[in-house]
């Protein structure tokens, strides 16, 4: 999973083989899994519901004056 990525997991991270066989590294065999919460939760499932939230919540961050990014926007 980490030569798929391009970089070494973090210590947040896990892969779940769908099929079960650990043997079996297929890339399609293969799901990054994220430790934050819920507990092992497929990082797909939660990058689909964090745009959800995005979509949802964008009118009240713009008028709260905080960018997706968390930053306030620049004066002037």
């Amino acid at each position: 999973m980490a030569r798929l990525l391009g970089r070494p997991l973090t210590s947040q991270e896990s892969v779940h083989h769908r099929n079960g066989d650990r043997l079996d590294n297929r890339p399609a065999n293969l799901e990054l899994w994220s430790r934050y919460q819920p507990n092992g939760a497929r990082v797909s499932d939660q990058l689909r519901w964090a745009r959800e939230i995005l979509e949802r919540y964008d009118g009240l961050a713009t008028r709260a004056g905080t960018h997706r990014d968390g930053k306030s926007p620049p004066s002037g």
